[in-house]
């Protein structure tokens, strides 16, 4: 116990310095960690938000094609492999027109900029047997991640060619099959 206090008391400087230099490493990390995963964590939640949305949508509009089964699978095989596009701005109207309409929020989570409301969208692509829940669908987010450089406004960082972030959920919804 003696020579403990006795290293302490000689050492003082070098173990404060010590504890300080691994303070500031844990708030740093502390700091990339939650920078880096609270952006994404929010994007995830755009992403799933812009899905239900999609959902909704798609649940009324399989409502109104063809006056019969015959029609509407006719109508939605079309569809099949180029997919339904409906942009945020077409989502939103329509969720207006509900009388509960769902209130998300569609901003880049590092500036707080809006996403774009034309090119952020949905694609669904229905797939056979063509009932309600029978379809694929993809995502597409476009946000602001850069502030102005040179006058013009850089859309998010991905590789696709037109800088925009494409997220595909190639999850089936077969809710429907359980119900026939």
């Amino acid at each position: 116990m003696e020579k403990a206090k006795k290293f302490f008391n000689e050492n003082k400087k070098i173990i404060l310095i010590i504890v300080v230099i691994v303070i500031a490493a844990l708030i740093a990390g502390i700091c990339i960690y939650n920078n880096k995963y609270s952006a994404s964590a929010k994007e995830k939640q755009m992403e799933n938000n812009l899905k239900d949305l999609g959902k909704d949508f798609y649940s009324y509009y399989y409502k109104t094609t063809g006056q019969n089964k015959d029609d509407r699978e006719k109508f939605l095989e079309s569809f099949s492999s180029i997919g339904l596009k409906v942009s945020l701005d077409s989502l939103t109207r329509y969720q207006n027109t509900l009388s509960k309409p769902k209130d998300y929020e569609f901003k880049d989570p590092k500036t707080g900029d809006d996403c774009d409301k034309t090119q952020t969208m949905v694609t669904i692509y229905p797939q056979k047997p063509y009932g309600k829940n029978d379809y694929k669908m993809s995502v597409r987010l476009v946000c602001k991640s850069e502030k102005k450089a040179k006058g013009t406004v850089a859309a998010k960082n991905s590789n696709t060619s037109n800088n925009s972030k494409k997220i595909t959920s190639s999850k089936k919804n077969t809710s429907s099959k359980k119900s026939k």
